[in-house]
């Protein structure tokens, strides 16, 4: 039997002895998927998976680093770094293996370890997660990531943020100041003065204006901390009017999830960037940094020690943190627009469906009231369905003003900035395109995400109310009585005044916009590039 395999054997192939030779194998692993398996595991496989463990944290992940981030940096080899790198990330997948089947191991009932419950809690994300998309949880999600900053968007919040934090954006925005506002402007109008390198002073020069929409960003919500806490208390405030349980929280629901995708899309793009930037220069052979272009002021020659090491040490403190705010407070800004898109959105299913919930509610109310003549009268029937129609447009109206009075609260708090930025932005872009894309084919990305995503959740503003529009014309409004028509017909002429979301009043953030500034941003580097290249 034991040379033919038993229940190994490939004609043993019910589902039971499958699972049970694979839960047979795992078990020599420590894991086990079977429920009904009493029995202990053997302490003598525990320890050899404890060494195997410690092994592979110490050689695949600590040797690892320390091979590739610092051995390899000093031998130039990159070649070795690669091979090693591989080693550590494909010898994941097996770690991530054993601690998934670890964690998860009784889905129905939880893991039992209380550890064990914390770990997989943070797994799970949490309140992070898609399915937590309710605004209040959004903006809590949002909050708890801009803490990190010292920025404090939730007025009910009264807990002191730790001074670890104050200390390292100190620390964040002294190296700011000095490296690209200070040194930025010595090294673009002095130093290139003296050198003649035009590529230099505008590929520095772009990293200074880039750099600016994050210390504008914190700036802004450290000055205007009250102002922006109260537009967040006035959308949960007006979140809080939904009933729960309704097909109008169900649909809104649904559409917040979209908003939620997209917050944390742009958060996860603009992170991963500002790593890949950090890590760049550290998989590269030798000694380099985020921009070998630039030379910082006093700490000459740059690769020397300790200069490098200074440099290098306050460059991915400042790059990351200015990077980690502007993530913060751009998914802020997707969450509020994105819940009024969401509600226009909802408000708009809710108008196309008022005539059928009137007729239904009418038949509703027969089965209560019995089905006599007067009861079934033309007369009655249509006094029944426009009452139901009356409060449901009340309601709907009600949630409409409430959306573009926050809207307007928006944009009277953030237009200063916006426009600064989007000022910002397109010379960044410029100086980039003039700095050449094979010297900043990672700022140009970044840079181009901000303006796209600003003009993207504009457009998505305007779609959403041409889609109000529609739906309030569609409503059946031919059927109602005079007086709900003519509320209609104020609707109507309230919708047809498009939502839109702009820079400053300057221009409005939309599709339009984002190819008007392509365009002009192209035709001002070209112009810009002759006239350098004929001097």
């Amino acid at each position: 039997m034991k040379l033919s395999l038993g229940k190994f054997a490939l004609d043993q192939c019910d589902l039971p002895t499958m699972l049970d030779n694979v839960a047979v194998l795992l078990r020599l692993v420590t894991i086990n998927i079977d429920k009904n398996y009493n029995k202990r595991i053997s302490l003598l496989v525990y320890f050899i998976v404890f060494i195997a463990a410690a092994g592979y944290v110490y050689i695949y992940i600590f040797s690892m680093f320390w091979f590739v981030f610092i051995r390899c940096q000093e031998t130039g080899d990159f070649t070795a770094a690669a091979v090693v790198f591989s080693l550590g990330t494909n010898s994941e997948t097996c770690s991530t293996k054993l601690l998934f089947m670890v964690l998860y191991k009784q889905p129905t009932s939880g893991p039992s370890s209380p550890i064990v419950r914390y770990i997989s809690m943070k797994l799970s994300l949490g309140k992070f997660a898609l399915d937590q998309c309710d605004l209040p949880t959004m903006l809590d999600n949002v909050a708890v990531l801009l803490r990190l900053v010292t920025i404090n968007i939730d007025k009910n919040y009264n807990k002191r943020i730790s001074l670890l934090v104050y200390f390292i954006v100190f620390i964040a925005a002294a190296g700011y100041v000095y490296i690209y506002i200070f040194s930025m402007f010595w090294f673009v109008f002095i130093r290139c003065q003296e050198t003649g390198d035009f590529t230099a002073a505008a590929v520095v020069f772009s990293l200074g204006t880039n750099s600016e929409t994050c210390s504008t960003k914190l700036l802004f919500m450290v000055l205007y901390k009250d102002t922006v806490q109260g537009i967040v208390q006035r959308y949960l405030e007006c979140d809080a009017k939904v009933v729960p349980g309704s097909r109008f929280s169900k649909n809104l629901s649904k559409k917040l999830r979209d908003i939620k995708k997209r917050a944390i899309t742009v958060w996860v793009m603009l992170i991963t960037i500002g790593i890949a930037y950090i890590l760049r220069p550290l998989i590269l052979p030798g000694r380099h940094f985020t921009e070998d272009l630039y030379v910082i002021y006093g700490l000459e020659p740059m690769v020397a020690t300790p200069n490098y090491e200074i440099a290098s040490t306050f460059m991915s403190i400042t790059i990351i943190t200015g990077v980690y705010i502007l993530a913060g407070v751009t998914a802020l800004i997707l969450v509020i627009i994105g819940y009024i898109e969401a509600q226009i959105l909802t408000l708009s299913d809710e108008m196309l469906t008022l005539w059928g919930d009137a007729e239904e509610y009418y038949h509703m109310n027969i089965e209560t009231n019995g089905s006599s003549s007067q009861v079934n009268s033309d007369d009655l029937k249509a006094q029944i369905m426009n009452k139901f129609i009356k409060n449901r447009l009340k309601e709907i109206t009600t949630f409409h003003i409430l959306d573009i009075n926050l809207l307007n609260d928006f944009e009277t708090v953030f237009r200063v900035t916006m426009a600064i930025e989007f000022g910002l932005i397109v010379v960044g872009i410029i100086s980039e395109l003039l700095g050449g894309v094979e010297n900043t084919y990672l700022e140009l990305p970044y840079t181009f995400l901000q303006i796209f995503m600003d003009c993207y959740i504009g457009q998505k503003l305007i779609d959403a109310g041409s889609v109000f529009e529609k739906a309030v014309y569609d409503c059946k409004w031919e059927n109602f009585d005079k007086a709900n028509m003519k509320t209609v017909s104020i609707m109507l002429q309230a919708s047809q005044k498009s939502l839109s979301l702009t820079a400053g009043g300057l221009v409005t953030l939309d599709f339009v916009c984002l190819m008007s500034v392509i365009k002009s941003t192209y035709s001002v580097y070209t112009t810009l590039q002759s006239t350098v290249s004929e001097i």
